[in-house]
């Protein structure tokens, strides 16, 4: 029933919560929908088991669901942006929580 809310999709989220990585996510889908081809391969067990422990964390998945901590990981591809937000107050503690977690990794 979508007048109470429940059973609406990540469609029904506004784009201002998702976030960039969450929203190439659903566009990636939404391709592979139109291909016929919305089916992932299977994961493998350890894969699994990393998915698994991430969900079960609600601080990891709390930030990674942060649409400002997608974009910080995204500028962390660019020369000299790691160390830059590994200093910064805010998304430092957050970045080095995703590393621990071996979500992220330094090149």
């Amino acid at each position: 029933d979508q007048s109470n809310g429940k059973g609406r999709g990540a469609a029904s989220v506004s784009k201002r919560d998702l976030g960039p990585l969450a929203e190439a996510a659903i566009k990636k889908q939404a391709e592979r929908e139109a291909r016929g081809t919305a089916v992932e391969p299977e994961m493998s067990s350890e894969e699994k088991e990393t998915l698994d422990r991430i969900m079960s964390d609600s601080e990891l998945t709390g930030i990674l669901m942060d649409p400002a901590v997608q974009r910080v990981m995204q500028e962390c591809s660019l020369p000299g942006r790691m160390r830059m937000y590994m200093q910064h107050p805010e998304y430092g503690p957050k970045l080095r929580k995703l590393l621990e977690a071996g979500i992220l990794k330094m090149g």
